[in-house]
């Protein structure tokens, strides 16, 4: 039920009571992040991110949609509202969904997701400039559950263009594993997390393994927040990470570098299969943006199938090569007569030492 109005100029917001006058369920809305998109000249727009997180052990529908106000330079300029309805434990049950597990449906049109939480993209097409002070404002809308806090619910910035924030794989490669047999291998995959902003960016994210565009494994997902706020690095980080932090995992730590080196352990590959990694957002972090989502994903260098592997250990090194040495010259029938000639020779060695470094059983 609206309980007041907010007008401000000529736009009229409808208000719900503050929640603790409220009684029943409450559902959190939070600002994600809000960015600045160009376009062509007259022609940007303002880019918003809105969590919504669910209410716990619903037993009906529940309307959690939301009113987003604009402001630009002090005057309010857009209004709108994101329809959302949270549907109680088993109605959506053609999605998939895991048992006990409730689903959130925008409206319109019709978009439902499994979860607990989802985060929205909407946009205002603003002529903003560089140089313009805008704040999102975030509020229940009439008729929708309360929120039980206001302290996430508006941001304000300086327009610029050159927000961004990027996940991207820069290299993984596959390495025997040390145990359960000789086609397990660990991937590795290197990480790099890219942002210009001026606040705090949820990018954790899940590293999936495919095999023939299968998934078959994945890491725990990556507590990887960006706080543009002072932390303990202090001033030791680089100029354009001043006060940047990457917290990892539970221990807190704080730490300047934005690379990240991630093992998924024990996956299984037969030579000719496809490996591919990709990074996929947790549920509750934000969406990669549309220019970067290219570089999610990364096909794994495989180690080559090799018959210079002379001692049998996977590798193909040092004793692999005075292996060959001690057996130079005729040699009939010898494991390190690589071409079939009966001689253990130059063409041997060249084969060798192009199958240098790890490689599968013959």
């Amino acid at each position: 039920m609206c309980r007041s109005i907010l007008t401000i100029a000529s736009l009229s917001l409808c208000t719900a009571a503050p929640a603790l006058a409220q009684a029943g369920p409450a559902a959190d809305r939070s600002i994600a992040a809000v960015l600045v998109d160009p376009g062509p000249p007259g022609a940007s727009q303002v880019d918003y991110f809105i969590k919504f997180d669910g209410v716990d052990g619903a037993t009906a529908p529940m309307d959690l949609s939301a009113q987003i106000l604009l402001f630009v330079n002090g005057t309010p300029v857009s209004s709108r509202t994101i329809g959302l309805t949270q549907q109680p434990t088993g109605g959506c049950s053609g999605l998939g969904c895991e048992p006990g597990e409730p689903c959130l449906c925008t409206d319109p049109p019709v978009v439902c997701e499994c979860g607990p939480s989802t985060i929205i993209v909407e946009s205002f097409p603003e002529p903003v400039q560089p140089g313009d002070e805008i704040t999102v404002l975030l509020m229940p809308a009439p008729g929708a559950v309360p929120d039980p806090d206001s302290t996430n619910n508006s941001y304000s910035t300086t327009v610029a263009t050159d927000r961004f924030w990027n996940r991207r794989i820069t290299g993984a490669t596959a390495v025997p594993a040390s145990a359960g047999g000789d086609s397990f291998f660990d991937i590795f995959t290197e990480i790099s997390l890219e942002a210009r902003y001026d606040g705090e960016l949820d990018l954790s994210t899940i590293v999936q393994v495919l095999v023939n565009g299968v998934v078959v494994a994945e890491s725990a997902a990556l507590d990887l927040v960006i706080g543009f706020s002072p932390c303990e690095c202090g001033d030791d980080c680089a100029p354009q990470w001043q006060g940047a932090c990457v917290a990892g995992g539970t221990s807190g730590d704080c730490a300047c570098g934005i690379n990240i080196s991630v093992v998924v352990p024990r996956v299984h590959v037969d030579p000719d299969d496809e490996l591919i990694v990709a990074l996929v957002p947790t549920p509750d972090a934000l969406p990669e943006l549309p220019p970067f989502e290219e570089d999610d994903e990364h096909g794994a260098e495989l180690p080559r199938v090799c018959e210079a592997d002379l001692d049998g250990n996977l590798i193909v090194d040092f004793n692999d090569l005075l292996l060959m040495l001690t057996s130079w010259g005729p040699c009939a029938g010898c494991t390190a007569d690589l071409d079939g000639d009966d001689m253990v020779g130059f063409n041997d060695l060249l084969m060798l030492l192009a199958s240098w470094g790890p490689c599968f059983p013959v």
